[in-house]
């Protein structure tokens, strides 16, 4: 296999090898391993004290809880212009409500349009 090419000024010298394409990269001399961090702290000698770790926790036998809201909701998202975002962060504070119960009134009025049943309640609306 014939190598070709001499390492650039100021970068990693390689080789390109003709017949597979590969290239090599080849240590310099000159420049020396770094030391291992765990041998220079043994030589050196630890300063800190020696303790046990801590006895893992008894795990619970309780089943998991939900993080956030009650595990009879999902989430409905969709993706709208920013000005749609502040327009209804605006329309919540001036009617003193959150954002979800104006979705959640929006939805309603969707389902009483469509001849749907008005299921859209939660803790933040009422209605």
């Amino acid at each position: 296999m014939r190598c070709l090419g001499q390492p650039a000024k100021n970068k990693s010298p390689r080789v390109q090898c003709q017949r597979k394409r590969f290239f090599y990269h080849i240590p310099i001399p000159h420049m020396k391993k770094r030391p291992n961090l765990a041998e220079v702290a043994a030589a050196a000698g630890s300063t800190r004290s020696k303790t046990t770790p801590p006895e893992p926790a008894q795990k619970s036998t309780e089943p998991p809880r939900a993080r956030t809201r009650s595990a009879r909701t999902k989430q409905i998202a969709g993706h709208f212009p920013e000005e749609v975002a502040w327009q209804l962060r605006e329309l919540a504070v001036e009617r003193r409500a959150t954002v979800q119960a104006l979705l959640g009134e929006a939805l309603n009025d969707l389902f009483q349009k469509h001849g749907k049943p008005e299921i859209a309640t939660g803790p933040d609306h009422q209605k």
